[in-house]
């Protein structure tokens, strides 16, 4: 898995795992991704160095107890994949017949994917949740009774 920061232009900090022991991870710099951060502007100091590094997990959850985490729609992981020959060209086609674009077919794999797993989520749903999903007034008194756990929360938080 490589992992690097949202921007469209060369991102610094680019790195893979290449071991993960659940509370230890050991990542991986590049040469090739020290020279990035260099070039996009970090100083020798500022960037880490070609090699392979140990981290504790935990940590940034430990002094971030309120982050979110990454697993949400708008949060886009780079990650390299190995896919047939004939499905990259399938997708680099069909962007380049639907946009004029042939970098789009990212976006359509990543759509394909979205839906795929969107079907399964919604097979998997009983019929009962599936009812309370669609049911506007379920769904308003749940949002509310979320709104004043979080207020009840912030209060306790603010009163510490």
């Amino acid at each position: 898995m490589t992992t690097e920061n949202k921007s469209e232009q060369a991102p610094p900090f680019e790195f893979t795992v290449v071991e993960d022991k659940g509370d230890e991870v050991v990542i991986e710099i590049s040469e090739e991704s020290y020279q990035r951060d260099l070039a996009a502007g970090l100083t020798p100091e500022e960037a880490l160095k070609p090699g392979k590094y140990v981290g504790k997990r935990g940590g940034f959850l430990e002094r971030h107890p309120n982050f979110k985490g990454s697993f949400h729609k708008d949060t886009k992981i780079r990650v390299a994949i190995n896919l047939d020959g004939d499905i990259l060209h399938y997708f680099r086609m069909r962007a380049q017949q639907e946009t004029a674009d042939a970098e789009s077919y990212k976006k359509l794999i990543n759509d394909e994917l979205r839906c795929v797993m969107e079907r399964e989520i919604e097979t998997r749903l009983s019929p009962i949740a599936r009812e309370l999903l669609n049911d506007e007034r379920f769904l308003n008194a749940l949002k509310e009774k979320l709104r004043d756990k979080e207020n009840a929360e912030d209060l306790r938080r603010e009163a510490a």
